[in-house]
Parts: C-alpha cells; structure tokens; sequence
C-alpha cells in the first residue's frame, strides 16, 4: 500500500476514501487508484477531465510525479508509455515544463504500437494515417494514436 507523499506541504496522494469519492490530480493518485481495483480506461479519462478542470497554477502538479513502479504491474506496458506521452503533450499544450521523467527508457516502446493494434494487423494506408496524425509527443515513443487522443468530449 502506498503511503502518504508531501511536497511543500501539500499531499500529493489523498486518502483512499477520499480517492475512490473523486478523481486523480496526479499520476501517484493515478496509480493508487488502479491498486484499489479500479480500470486503467476510466481512470485516465477521468485524470484528463480532472486536469482541464484545474486552475492554471495547478496544471503542473497533475505531470511533475513520476507514476511509482507499481504501476507496471497494474496496466499493459503501451498504457505506461502513453502516461509518459500525455505528460509531454500537456506540458506543450499548456506551456507547462516537461518532466524529466518522461525520457527514461521505459517510456519508449521497443516496437510499433498503434492504439493497441499489432503492426501485422493494419494495412499500410492504415498506419501511414495513424503515423501522419499522430502528436510528436507519441509518436517519437513509437506510440501511434489519433491525433484528438487526448480530447474529451
């Protein structure tokens, strides 16, 4: 079980009631929250709600802490590098600083992977689009996704 991590004396990871009542702020809640049993899907779309909602001045907390090792085990390894991928693109996007974290290696994928499809399993026109419309962010981690992946609608 995870414990409790302050910074500038503001916790960083609420109480497991109080995550289970709300949405994760940052990728340490991110992972706790998949610990408690809760799905990687509705997880992350609801950190990403959370994150459009925030006030400016908070946006960067969302992206500074590194998700802990425990979520490795916790959802696929594509799913890991695109937290790293969202990271980055919303560093970009909203004129945040890109976490150092996000260049380990583990962030990268050995292989092509588009949206979870086998790159056998796509025609050439198929990942020729996803290549072309793919953020940077994702792409340069061999992580094709569509180009409005990170919109909520």
């Amino acid at each position: 079980m995870m414990k409790n991590v302050t910074f500038a004396e503001q916790t960083v990871i609420r109480s497991d009631e109080v995550l289970l009542r709300s949405r994760a702020r940052n990728f340490l809640e991110l992972a706790r929250l998949l610990e408690l049993g809760e799905k990687f899907s509705i997880v992350c779309s609801d950190f990403m709600d959370e994150f459009y909602h925030a006030d400016k001045k908070d946006r960067q907390s969302f992206i500074d802490f590194e998700p802990p090792e425990i979520i490795s085990s916790l959802i696929k390894d594509v799913d890991v590098v695109l937290i790293a991928g969202m990271a980055e693109r919303f560093a970009h996007l909203y004129g945040l600083k890109v976490p150092a974290w996000v260049e380990n290696s583990k962030y990268f994928n050995p292989i092509p992977d588009y949206c979870g499809w086998g790159e056998e399993q796509l025609s050439d026109d198929h990942k020729r689009a996803f290549q072309n419309h793919t953020p940077d962010e994702f792409s340069r981690r061999n992580l094709y996704v569509s180009e409005n992946c990170l919109s909520r609608y």
